[in-house]
């Protein structure tokens, strides 16, 4: 890659950050929703930096200029919906602030459907996994095309019904987006099934990632406008998940301690089933020790106290064991590394002549490190002739 690509990336990033920046300063009244503009603000932030660091490091994978195309779509399109909003309130109205305006579902969208159809499409190697995901590509051009006409049918002249047609229009639009995102993950699962183990561990960094968002996004949508702290914690947490993707994405396209999402996946699983488990059991205990000891102290300061004890004496046996299992099952060279040491341990009581030790020594490290390359070098005594 020539050196005035990488610069470019660079300086892209950079105008990316800066350009919203100015946005910001210059938009009247966005500081009066600071979450939104902070996550807007990340959000450019982590697709541009990530998406110039694979530009340079990984040219020719396109995963590096679709990140950087979302970086640079999220402050062009609040710049485009600007300009159509002090535009067409202006005497006279700007030139083709009507256009942009019509196309204001385009800009807010665009940045959303380059992350979640073309960035599944195309990762980790950034190809197509064959050539029939090109109707996946042109189904998600169309629908982008279709929102466009249908915010500009206003403008077109003769056109008598112009609500049944946006309408029409907007219908098919979101048809062909949702088969962008369907076939979309249909392309991480093909390449999951068929590809070696180093493309599937990095296609557990994206998914893990997309596991979170799926998990916490609805969660807090079913809870509506309420401000309790589960609907703020859900909402933290898939908006954390979304400015990780990129994050996630230039860790397993670098192959960058790629192979520790198995420890990752396991402890979070481990911990999640470990943390609900004890809430249940706190919950229920507290219920239990009120109900007997209530009425005999008069207040349930006893009974809080007690099911914290209970819950304290469970938390250790109980982590061990749910995380035993789950490295059982989610981080199995962890599991066969621990059982492959234990069972050398046991034989090492057993085992008196040194060449036989030396080549069970390298055999084990062989197997639960997996280097490179492995040699033993031992020590002669100085007494040895």
């Amino acid at each position: 890659m020539s050196r005035g690509v990488a610069a470019s990336a660079s300086a892209l990033a950079v105008l990316n950050i800066t350009g919203y920046i100015a946005l910001v300063a210059a938009l009247p009244g966005a500081g009066s929703d600071p979450a939104t503009t902070l996550l807007y603000g990340g959000a450019v932030t982590v697709f541009s930096v990530m998406g110039a660091l694979l530009i340079r490091r990984v040219p020719a994978n396109r995963i590096g200029t679709l990140l950087l195309a979302t970086g640079a779509a999220l402050p062009a399109g609040i710049a485009l919906l600007m300009y159509a909003g002090l535009g067409t309130s202006a005497t006279p109205p700007w030139p083709g602030s009507d256009i942009v305006a019509g196309l204001g579902d385009v800009w807010y969208t665009a940045p959303f459907v380059i992350g979640l159809v073309g960035v599944p499409l195309l990762f980790p190697d950034g190809r197509l996994p064959s050539r029939r995901f090109r109707w996946v590509v042109r189904a998600t051009v169309a629908g982008m095309i279709s929102m466009g006409l249908a915010g500009l049918a206003p403008l077109v002249p003769g056109v008598t019904d112009v609500d049944a047609v946006a309408g029409a229009l907007v219908i098919v639009s979101l048809g062909l987006i949702i088969f962008g995102i369907c076939g979309a993950g249909t392309a991480l699962a093909v390449r999951f099934r068929r590809g070696d183990p180093v493309q599937r561990q990095q296609l557990k960094w994206l998914l893990a990632d997309a596991a979170v968002a799926v998990l916490a996004f609805p969660l807090a949508m079913a809870q509506g406008s309420s401000a309790s702290w589960l609907a703020l914690a859900c909402w933290a947490i898939g908006f954390m998940a979304f400015l990780a993707m990129p994050v996630a994405i230039g860790v397993a396209v670098l192959r960058y301690r790629l192979y520790d999402i198995d420890r990752i996946i396991s402890r979070t699983i481990g911990y999640g089933v470990v943390t609900v488990t004890l809430a249940v059991v706190f919950a229920g205990a507290n219920l239990v020790f009120q109900a007997v000891l209530v009425p005999l102290t008069a207040e349930n300061t006893v009974a809080v106290a007690a099911s914290t004890l209970v819950v304290a004496a469970l938390f250790q046996p109980l982590r061990r064991r749910v995380q035993r299992t789950a490295d059982r099952r989610f981080n199995r060279a962890q599991y066969s590394a621990e059982q492959t040491v234990a069972a050398f341990a046991a034989q090492l009581r057993d085992e008196v002549v040194l060449e036989s030790l030396g080549a069970d020594v390298l055999d084990v490290v062989a197997r639960t490190v997996a280097p490179a390359a492995v040699g033993l070098w031992i020590r002669r005594s100085e007494a040895t002739p």
